[in-house]
């Protein structure tokens, strides 16, 4: 439909304006003949006999080393029709003579073997002004390497105006469009370094050479002197765009990953593209021509399949290409059959049909580009996430790690305090018994086996409740009471709020700090007045425990190198607790101070811990 309505425009264009001027086909009333390239004019007028007349309406010089003759007679031309002119820009040499009365006289030499300044008029189509006493009889002679229409157009001065405005506006808008991608891909190329961005930019920068030599702007413009480049261009520039669009294609369809074996197909094309041009740089040979015509119909040929593989594996790029390759094909099988008579020729619309193929070819692959670079991102998209789900498994991984490792180191401590309890306890009714107390004996070991019982029915679990940690404690403040002979007493006291059930310690934390407060604080006192007052509180997000002594206090602990086995049980508090922050089962932290530093004798210790976040999780 692009195509279509880009054709119904060009027309529009031109029979818009009935009074833009005249230019009509005398190419059609002339004849035609192929001869070596030894005759002279007046010699080839011997041969008049020999010429032909067209078949079509445009003559097609076949691909041969003869030269092509064109007998014209404008004699009879309308008058004001002025301007003889050969609209295929790219013939290596072109002659034009005027006969009177057998006699040839050379009246125009042009062609891309000579300089562009040959040439009468600053345009691409070689033009000779012919005034109304020398309208009459030309002979023309033209040579090319490569097959070539020959369109003969006769016009007068606003005809030949109006032709070269209508193909300076599609070759406009045509070359406009290339610079505005090359341009706006050429900064998305720079933001992102995308290769396929790169390579559609160079297959754009060979489309704008091709074409550019196609229509003959480049012989004008860029390389007006340089008769190497204008007569090689045939097989430079067809043969490096083809070799770019397989790399763009190629690359953009992912074919080396996707389908191998088309991709080595697609790798043939570009050898046979480069061996064409090859052939045809360093020879004169037509080889090369067929080897570039060759090499697009395989190429194009392979594209497709490559194409139609991707869309039936749901690639909406390849859609793009597959619609775009379609629309250029279609160009270049109209300018095919124009060249051959089956399509009339119109001399504004006809020589583009290639042109306005590749136009939309190129709006499409940069839709291509598009679709493939969104899912690009769509696919970094979904890699980050999946890195981030599995960086999150992997942290999770290690969190879970650090709870078992700490949920170890945790059941190593509570075993490493455990049998330094017992030992005391059992050295204690060890002593009864030797001192014959048999009663106090049978107390402590039934209020030992009692507290030992409850260890081990709780030692799988993590958590304390609140309950089972006070009747633990008492317990155990009762055989310690005992062990020392009453020589202090306990005070548990528990805040009304907080709920004995509902609320959660770990396991064995407070105990640790009660022994050392009797027996490296209240152990030392001289007299049997010594408190023991342990306290819990409830706080914002969690709970405060107190264990307060009237003991010799913290200094004097210091010096009291007894105090060994409370630096043992001051480290293994510490290691509980660092544990327990690894574990991630809650926080902890824990304070000391004197209680009374005002009484020097006994200042006591207090011990503050704070537990947050155990209601939640009940071991």
């Amino acid at each position: 439909m692009l195509f279509t309505l880009s054709i119904m425009l060009c027309g529009h264009l031109k029979a818009t304006d009935n009074s833009a001027g005249t230019f009509i086909n005398v190419g059609k009333d002339a004849l035609y003949l192929e001869l070596d390239a030894l005759f002279e004019p007046e010699e080839v007028l011997t041969k008049l006999d020999e010429f032909e007349s067209p078949k079509k309406d445009i003559y097609s010089f076949t691909l041969s080393d003869n030269v092509l003759w064109v007998y014209l007679d404008i004699s009879k031309a309308e008058e004001g029709l002025n301007k003889l002119c050969l609209l295929e820009p790219r013939m290596g040499l072109m002659n034009l003579y005027s006969i009177n009365e057998g006699k040839a006289e050379r009246v125009l030499e042009a062609g891309m073997s000579l300089p562009f300044s040959n040439r009468e008029y600053d345009v691409s189509a070689y033009v000779h002004e012919i005034s109304e006493k020398d309208k009459g009889i030309y002979l023309m002679s033209l040579e090319t390497m490569n097959r070539r229409s020959i369109p003969i157009f006769l016009g007068d001065d606003k005809g030949l105006i109006d032709y070269i405005n209508k193909r300076a506006l599609i070759n406009g808008l045509y070359f406009g469009l290339l610079f505005i991608m090359i341009a706006y891909n050429s900064f998305v190329y720079l933001s992102v370094k995308d290769k396929n961005y790169l390579y559609y930019i160079l297959f754009l920068v060979g489309m704008a050479f091709t074409m550019s030599y196609m229509t003959g702007l480049l012989q004008q413009y860029i390389f007006p002197d340089l008769t190497f480049l204008k007569l090689k261009g045939s097989t430079i520039y067809p043969p490096l765009v083809g070799v770019l669009a397989i790399a763009y294609i190629s690359s953009i369809l992912n074919m080396y990953n996707e389908a191998r074996m088309l991709y080595y197909f697609l790798i043939l094309a570009v050898v046979i593209y480069a061996f064409s041009a090859i052939v045809g740089l360093i020879t004169n040979s037509r080889i090369s021509y067929i080897l570039i015509q060759a090499a697009n119909l395989y190429g194009s040929i392979v594209v497709y399949i490559c194409a139609i593989k991707a869309v039936l594996k749901g690639s909406i790029t390849a859609r793009y290409i597959l619609v775009g390759w379609t629309f250029v094909i279609l160009g270049l099988m109209m300018y095919i059959f124009t060249e051959n008579g089956l399509l009339p020729f119109d001399h504004v619309i006809s020589p583009h049909y290639v042109q306005i193929g590749s136009g939309i070819e190129i709006l499409f692959f940069s839709f291509a580009l598009a679709d493939r670079i969104n899912r690009y991102k769509e696919e970094r998209i979904v890699a980050v996430s999946e890195k981030e789900q599995i960086l999150r498994q992997s942290l999770l991984k290690d969190k879970e790690a650090n709870r078992k490792l700490a949920a170890m180191e945790l059941a190593v401590l509570r075993g490493q305090m455990n049998p330094h309890f017992i030992f005391n306890s059992l050295s204690a009714i060890r002593y009864y018994i030797q001192h014959n107390e048999p009663d106090t004996a049978d107390s402590y070991l039934t209020k030992f086996a009692m507290l030992i019982r409850k260890y081990l029915d709780t030692s799988r679990e993590s958590l304390f409740s609140l309950r089972k940690e006070v009747e633990l404690l008492k317990l155990y403040t009762d055989l310690e009471m005992l062990r020392f002979g009453k020589k202090f007493s306990t005070i548990i006291e528990v805040d009304d709020q907080l709920d004995l059930d509902e609320t959660y310690l770990p396991a064995m934390l407070v105990q640790p700090l009660v022994e050392n407060a009797i027996n490296h604080g209240l152990h030392e006192r001289l007299d049997e007045e010594g408190i023991l007052h342990i306290r819990f509180s409830q706080q914002s997000g969690g709970m405060t425990i107190e264990v307060i002594d009237n003991g010799i206090g913290v200094e004097a602990g210091k010096k009291n190198k007894v105090s060994d086995r409370k630096s043992m049980g001051t480290a293994l508090i510490n290691d509980r607790i660092s544990t327990i922050r690894l574990s991630g089962a809650g926080e902890v932290s824990m304070e000391y101070a004197e209680y009374r530093p005002d009484d020097l004798e006994y200042p006591g210790t207090q011990v503050k811990l704070i537990l947050k976040g155990f209601d939640d999780d009940h071991g």
